[in-house]
């Protein structure tokens, strides 16, 4: 084997460049799902004038369940329903308090809010994934 080939093994088995690839899964499903969000909420909240609480739990319960079987068809978390859970449901449970607050306190529109508050959790979500073990090695 040569030198090249000895090379491109052990960056490949290295853990960042592990933690690359997933990241990369995460993030292309991050942005499928942002819109996905951030439409369902729009299209809730402002278009179909449904109660901000209720649309934003329906939404994310919906979103929620979804993207765990994504994760799961492309490999990138364990196969790990109730840690995903337990992981991610506080992260949820801010999505629907924040949407409240921007929405209902503050007077925002649902497009804005949606769109602020999965950014801001976003990275905050895959650093928890990868502290609980959630993440595939």
């Amino acid at each position: 084997m040569d030198l090249l080939e000895k090379i491109k093994r052990k960056i490949k088995n290295h853990r960042y460049y592990r933690h690359g690839k997933n990241f990369s899964k995460y993030f292309l499903i991050g942005i499928l799902w942002t819109f996905l969000n951030i439409f369902l909420m729009w299209l809730s909240i402002d278009i179909l004038k449904f109660p901000t609480v209720y649309a934003a739990s329906a939404v994310v319960v919906i979103l929620f369940t979804g993207k765990f079987y994504v994760y799961r068809l492309v490999n990138l978390i364990e196969n790990k329903f109730l840690k995903y859970t337990y992981t991610v449901i506080g992260f949820y449970i801010a999505n629907i308090f924040l949407m409240w607050l921007f929405v209902d306190i503050m007077g925002w529109k649902a497009v804005i809010s949606s769109t602020i508050i999965v950014y801001a959790l976003f990275i905050l979500r895959f650093i928890a994934f990868n502290l609980v073990g959630l993440i595939k090695e």
